[in-house]
């Protein structure tokens, strides 16, 4: 039987970096997504689903994009982001929960929770849970490779595949989404930055003040 987890190894300090500044710039990129999520619906549909291939995003954009330009953005985006963060846990380990949990990207119950799920069904983790943290926590629980891609690309098409469906059943109500985003895109938009801006600070001023009680 194919072994799940893949023994320990030491990873020079450059990979690991690297790694690290690729996972920040996924989480960057999907930051970016949320707080210019109006704009970009309006006007370029196809980059929102690269930067940030999130659920919400997948379904508004399925009606306005075409099959091919839809799945190939949207499959883009998910499958690079999920493997860049496979390798940001699998080379930093257990300093990666850190980083989710002191970022405000998992809480520490749930990195527990799942990667106690990891070492039992690693496979049906992945296909329930598709996005980079819990991708991350696949490399931090040492998922062989042989059995992370896989999985994870057929869960990529499964979710991006049922959020298409769910967009098409519910056309009409997108369409109204659509236009009112439309005829309120810089409100929306200035809204959405201030938005995500203040959650970054505030989640920042509280990794700051728990830094100075610890």
């Amino acid at each position: 039987m194919l072994a799940l987890r893949m023994p320990d190894e030491n990873k020079p300090p450059g990979r690991t970096r690297a790694w690290l500044a690729g996972f920040a710039a996924v989480m960057g990129a999907r930051a970016v997504g949320l707080a210019l999520l109006p704009v970009l619906l309006v006007e370029a549909p196809a980059l929102l689903l690269v930067l940030s291939p999130m659920l919400a995003h997948l379904v508004l954009t399925g009606p306005v994009l075409g099959a091919w330009m839809y799945f190939a953005a949207a499959l883009t985006g998910s499958i690079l982001q999920g493997a860049i963060a496979y390798h940001f846990g699998l080379a930093l380990g257990d300093k990666a929960r850190i980083w989710l949990e002191g970022r405000g990207a998992a809480t520490h119950a749930a990195t527990t929770r799942i990667l106690v799920w990891m070492e039992r069904a690693a496979p049906l983790v992945l296909i329930a849970f598709a996005g980079p943290p819990v991708c991350a926590l696949a490399g931090v629980a040492r998922v062989r490779a042989i059995v992370f891609y896989p999985v994870m690309i057929v869960a990529q098409i499964l979710w991006v595949g049922a959020c298409f469906l769910f967009g098409a059943a519910v056309t009409e109500q997108i369409e109204i989404i659509h236009a009112f985003v439309e005829q309120h895109v810089v409100e929306l938009s200035a809204v959405a930055i201030v938005w995500v801006g203040g959650g970054w600070l505030w989640k920042r001023h509280r990794r700051r003040k728990a830094a100075q009680l610890s």
